[in-house]
């Protein structure tokens, strides 16, 4: 929770944050299949009722002042998982070097999804703002923090990133979001599963570790934004000769 506001300040604020992404989930209607866009919708729901009635520790924001150095964090952290996912594809696939386009497959089935074919697939500036904006925010809201919260409170365990226990539900979480994108998108070969369950799980320490959630937000932003700029045939590092 933001200790830097009042309650009547936090209010005007998250509040804002829900209306933007009920905006937003009109846009994922047309973007994405019906069915799934309005499991964002409940998504959505279901992070409002337990911001409303619950004392949530993680906001967007709790620290003041600080966007800066989160997105620095996100960015660093961002560079680390994509080596640490290379090394999962490398060592699944029992090579040296992971052919390129079967590594930028992996991690586009994995975090994008492998059956969601947007209806409007054509408007490249749609498609983008639905996956690269709204689903991560949608997700690390829902499936990392509000999941760290409720996960904590029913295992009575306090959210400490040196506490044992606090690794297994970080473990917990991760496992979680691979059974929502086994279930919901469609994923479903063990490499993407694994590094779904890795990128949920690192976000939640990211998010532990942090005491908020912007950092894990912009995480999963440019994460998403890099495999859709790699979608569109936008590669930024193979400028420096990786994959991707």
């Amino acid at each position: 929770m933001n200790v830097n506001l009042s309650f009547p300040q936090r209010f005007l604020v998250e509040p804002f944050t829900y209306y933007f992404l009920f905006v937003l989930a009109s846009f994922a209607a047309l973007t994405f299949q019906p069915q799934v866009a309005w499991v964002y919708v409940a998504l959505i729901a279901a992070d409002f009722v337990f911001w409303t009635s619950c004392k949530a520790e993680f906001d967007y924001n709790s620290i003041a002042n600080n966007t800066i150095k989160a997105l620095f964090i996100a960015v660093g952290a961002y560079v680390l998982f994509y080596f640490v996912t290379y090394g999962i594809v490398t060592f699944l696939q029992s090579s040296v070097v992971p052919n390129q386009v079967a590594f930028n497959n992996h991690l586009q089935s994995a975090l994008l999804g492998a059956t969601d074919t947007p209806i409007l697939a054509g408007n490249k500036i749609m498609t983008f703002i639905v996956f690269a904006i709204f689903i991560p925010i949608v997700e690390t809201r829902t499936l990392v923090g509000r999941n760290l919260e409720f996960l904590g409170a029913m295992l009575n365990e306090p959210i400490k990133l040196m506490s044992k226990a606090t690794w297994f539900i970080l473990i917990l979480v991760g496992t979680i979001a691979a059974a929502f994108h086994l279930q919901v998108k469609g994923v479903d070969a063990n490499v993407d599963l694994l590094i779904v369950l890795a990128f949920f799980t690192f976000s939640a320490g990211l998010v532990v570790w942090q005491r908020e959630m912007e950092s894990a937000v912009y995480l999963h932003i440019i994460n998403n934004g890099m495999l859709m700029l790699s979608m569109f045939g936008i590669k930024i590092f193979s400028v420096f000769g990786l994959p991707g």
